[in-house]
Parts: C-alpha cells; structure tokens; sequence
C-alpha cells in the first residue's frame, strides 16, 4: 500500500480506489470470515470470536482514518452456509472538506449479501461529515429467505466537539435492504447545510445534529416486545428515537414461512456517544429476539 501524494502545485491530494471483498461461512461450527480481496487502504483485521467460535467478529479498517476528495470506497461482504458474523470499525468514519473545484463527490459503497440461514450485523462507528465536504453514502443489504441481519447507519454534520459545526457542504444518503430479491425498504436524503438551518424544510433536523437508522430483519417480534422496546427509547433534549415493525411476506419453496418483520428505529442527537449508546441497547434487545443470540455488549470495541 502506498501513501497519498500532496502536489505542491496542485494543494491537491491524489485519490485512493479502494475495495475490500469478505467472504463469511461456517465450518465445523466455526464462523470464518475470509478475504477475498483487497485493494488500496482498506483491510480486515484479526476475526476475533469474543463470543465463542459460532460469531466472528472482524474490524474494518481504513488507515488513512478519512475518506477525501475523489475517494472511491466499496466494501462488499458476502454470508453464507448459517454463519455469523459481526463487523465494525474503530472510529467515525470521516469525511473530509471538498475543494470548490471538485467535480464529484467522494464515495463510499457497502453491500451486504446473505445467503443459506446466514447472520450479519453492520455496526460502524458514525459517519462524520466535515464543514465543506461533499459525499455519497451508499448502503445495500440484501437476504435470502431464513437469513437475519441487525445494523445501523449513523450520520453527523459538523465537529460539534471541536465548534465546528456544518456550515456548507453536501452529502447523499442511501440506505435499501431486499428480501428474496425484493425491496422492502429503502431510505435516501440529499443533505444540504442550507436546509438543515431552514425550520420549514423537510430535511430540517429540529436543531440535531445527528441522525441514524437502527435497522434488524428476522422473526417478528411480539406486540409486547415490540411495546417495551418503544418505551425503553429516548425523548428528551439531547437525543429522540422512535422505532417501528414492518412485516415481511417471503415464501419459502415448500409454500411456508415463519412470521418475519423488519424493525427500524430512527433516532436524532446532539451527542454521538449517546446516540451510538441507543443503538447499542436497541441491539441488546433486539439480539436474542430476531438474531437467536444472547444480547451481548460490542466487545471488540472493548479488546
């Protein structure tokens, strides 16, 4: 892996193309997560089984720590054969201030594809989008019958810890997740700082900062589940989440399947460490109903 070049002439740093290519399965009740492939500045680190050999837990890592103008990132991670994986990072995600020439944004594309009663959770750090930056975040999640999937998508404009808040720049979001090939839900918001200080625009975050997604497909939760789940979330001045169960139709080949639902929770902050701490007692909750397994703390966090 090289390192990025700073043109005197130019003040212009040159891009990074990167792709990172994961490949999950499960071999004598061991979840394995394999490297198919790796181009430029992202790896994978160590699988680490804090949980026991059935979860593989593996760090994604970028190691210029920010994605700059012209970057092109895409990670794709595929889940097969009844394993279980878990993927996070080590830090926000950076997004970097964008030059007044740029002629694209830079981008970031994840895709999940599970397969075979296969179990993935997407848990990063938030993404943080500097004053000035321009970026395209793109998220895809798609499962076959049987399979589960627990993430978050979170998003925050500005360095409010340092004053620094989001005074100008541009971010596209997307966020689809299909089921047997279908869409079953999908998000996108085309973020322009104009609007977020604009109290009559829909984009307009009451004064937030911060914004998410908490998404978990699988069995479908009991009304009193689903009850106490709602009860449990935030509503006051520094973070509001609300969370809602769609329910999902994907025949099974022999004309059967179990009740299975989609759960969303939305969520505005001010703070991330409070928003990422909802998040993480929302996967507490949701884990053992919707993953099958025990609600467990991020420990590779902790490691």
């Amino acid at each position: 892996m090289g390192s990025k070049n700073l043109s005197p002439s130019s003040g212009r740093l040159s891009a990074w193309q990167a792709e990172l290519q994961l490949r999950a399965d499960r071999t004598s009740g061991r979840s394995r997560v394999r490297r198919l492939r790796a181009l430029g500045p992202l790896q994978m680190q160590k699988v680490l089984y804090p949980e026991g050999d059935g979860i593989a837990h593996v760090f994604i890592l970028h190691p210029p720590s920010g994605i700059a103008q012209d970057d092109h990132l895409r990670i794709e991670i595929t889940a097969d054969d009844a394993s279980h994986s878990v993927y996070t990072t080590p830090g926000a995600t950076r997004w970097y201030k964008a030059l007044p020439d740029a002629k694209q944004p830079a981008q970031q594309h994840v895709v999940l594809d599970l397969r075979n009663q296969s179990v993935v959770e997407w848990l990063p750090y938030e993404n943080l989008y500097f004053d000035q930056a321009w970026a395209y975040n793109s998220l895809e999640i798609r499962l076959e019958d049987g399979c589960r999937a627990l993430g978050w998508d979170l998003h925050q404009f500005g360095r409010t810890s340092c004053g620094e808040p989001w005074q100008s720049g541009r971010a596209q979001t997307t966020l689809s997740l299909y089921v047997c090939d279908q869409l079953v839900w999908t998000e996108s918001a085309q973020w322009d700082s104009s609007h977020l200080m604009m109290q009559d625009d829909h984009h307009q975050l009451a004064g937030y900062s911060i914004t998410g997604s908490l998404w978990a497909f699988g069995p479908a939760m009991s009304t009193q589940d689903f009850e106490a789940l709602a009860a449990s979330l935030p509503a006051n001045p520094s973070c509001m989440a609300a969370v809602s169960q769609l329910p999902v139709t994907c025949p099974s080949p022999h004309g059967h399947s179990d009740p299975q639902a989609l759960v969303i929770m939305r969520l505005l902050s001010n703070d991330p460490e409070q928003a990422r701490s909802v998040c993480e007692q929302t996967r507490a909750f949701l884990r053992p109903l919707m993953m099958s397994a025990p609600a467990a703390d991020l420990r590779i966090w902790a490691t």
